[in-house]
């Protein structure tokens, strides 16, 4: 075991997790353990996006679209993207977002147990920026040089494909990045983290590929709470903008999700 989880082995296979056989992580968990909140976007409500009806933002002055995607293989159930408009400037762009005003998720970051995952890719790989989890403002991009909290996944791809990168950043704009070493680019990816027991956030790739297994591999040392958000924060299934020389760019979700065993 890799750290200390409240949940379960930090990393390996969870044989018969989609079947409902094996309680993490959050499958088959009475919500009252927990966190029970996913998003498949299928629904197309009157107003927002997906089943949840995420509200959307735009970030920048270039106002984006948010097309839905027909799935094209037997893996991909719903999906719903971001495109920044042709005219967009570097920074522009959109998300796809609960309100944060007044409306905040979470306290702070996830409590201890925690686990959440979004399956994602980019469909332009070049000068794009993509991010996902939790974020202080939903109309401020989390980048390194930004006074805004964020816990999650970004991206930022400048001439060329770039890696994602898991962050946890405070009020103040200091964080702690893992680098995942996995290309933000055309490839879905399933990414992820858990809140340790210890309060310190592990970052994971997962693959589920095999309808009968979940295999989680973590990734670099748990990153500790010393950055951890100091703030409430809103969840965030999808932010995306036009990297350097602006321009339209576009990502995609497959699902989007947060469980785990936490106390309530």
């Amino acid at each position: 075991m890799a750290g200390d989880s409240t949940a379960r082995p930090a990393a390996g296979t969870a044989g018969g997790a989609l079947t409902g056989q094996y309680p993490e992580p959050g499958f088959g968990v009475p919500p009252i353990t927990g966190y029970g909140l996913w998003e498949e976007y299928i629904a197309t409500p009157a107003s927002g996006v997906g089943d949840l009806a995420w509200p959307t933002h735009t970030v920048g002055g270039t106002a984006p679209s948010y097309p839905v995607d027909a799935p094209v293989a037997d893996t991909e159930f719903g999906i719903r993207g971001i495109t920044t408009g042709t005219g967009s400037s570097e920074n522009d762009g959109g998300t796809i977002a609960m309100d944060d005003a007044g409306s905040a998720s979470l306290y702070r970051a996830p409590a201890a147990g925690a686990i959440w995952m979004a399956k994602l890719r980019a469909l332009d790989t070049t000068n794009i920026i993509v991010w996902s989890g939790f974020a202080e403002d939903n109309q401020i991009i989390p980048k390194a040089a930004t006074a805004t909290a964020f816990i999650g996944i970004r991206a930022l791809s400048v001439g060329s494909a770039g890696n994602y990168f898991g962050v946890v950043k405070n009020t103040a704009g200091t964080e702690s990045t893992v680098d995942l070493s996995i290309a933000c680019n055309t490839t879905w990816r399933i990414l992820g983290f858990e809140v340790l027991g210890a309060g310190t956030i592990q970052f994971f790739s997962m693959d589920a590929s095999d309808a009968m297994h979940l295999i989680r591999t973590d990734i670099g040392a748990a990153v500790a709470v010393t950055n951890k958000p100091d703030t409430e924060l809103v969840a965030l299934a999808l932010g995306v903008a036009a990297g350097v020389g602006g321009g339209a760019k576009k990502a995609v979700s497959d699902f989007w999700g947060l469980g785990g065993r936490v106390a309530r």
